[in-house]
């Protein structure tokens, strides 16, 4: 077992270096395999095309196939219900492709209707659920992940944390006392979202 884990591990080294190079150190070539391979399970993958397909077909079985009589708005929200929770558990499609086809099918699907119950025509519902989506809380958490990404992606918190390790890591009183203050000051910074 160690053999092949090593070889692996020689395997994604000279994969990195025909990205980056020769030249390059051996965490560039193994963040080159990573990104490489990262990329490449973006794709629908050939095992997930049954999943996929079964998805669509319950939809649009359960879409003919009357249930709720009384309430036809109802059966078609539990027709998206049904593809979503699917698509979502089967891992069929990236679960954020899933979630932002949510508001187009519930458009197409005519499920969304005022407060007094009556449908919306796909004008006023697009602007109802876009208006939701885009709320200015929404923004305040999608704008804390975009900034947690960005400082995840380029490694700012390891290079804190090893700043703060190598600096106070004589002292375990002072390296806490630093990592407090530093958490004070990234809250008044930093949403609690992006944490």
């Amino acid at each position: 077992r160690n053999r092949t884990q090593v070889l692996h591990f020689q395997n994604i080294i000279l994969k990195g270096w025909e990205v980056f190079g020769e030249e390059a150190d051996l965490h560039e070539a193994v963040r080159a395999y990573h990104l490489h391979h990262q990329h490449a399970a973006q794709v629908v993958s050939a095992s997930k095309w049954p999943w996929l397909l079964f998805a669509v077909a319950l939809g649009i079985i359960l879409f003919f196939v009357p249930l709720f009589h009384s309430n036809p708005r109802a059966h078609r929200a539990l027709v998206l219900v049904a593809v979503v929770t699917i698509s979502w558990v089967s891992e069929a499609v990236p679960f954020f492709v899933t979630a932002l086809s949510i508001p187009p099918c519930a458009v197409f699907l005519r499920v969304i209707a005022d407060e007094h119950g009556a449908l919306l025509d796909a004008d006023d519902a697009g602007k109802l659920l876009f208006s939701k989506m885009f709320d200015d809380n929404v923004m305040l958490v999608f704008g804390a992940l975009t900034v947690s990404a960005a400082i995840t992606k380029y490694g700012f918190e390891k290079r804190v944390a090893e700043f703060l390790c190598h600096r106070f890591g004589g002292h375990p009183r002072i390296l806490v006392l630093a990592v407090m203050i530093l958490g004070v000051v990234l809250s008044t910074l930093v949403s609690n979202v992006a944490a």
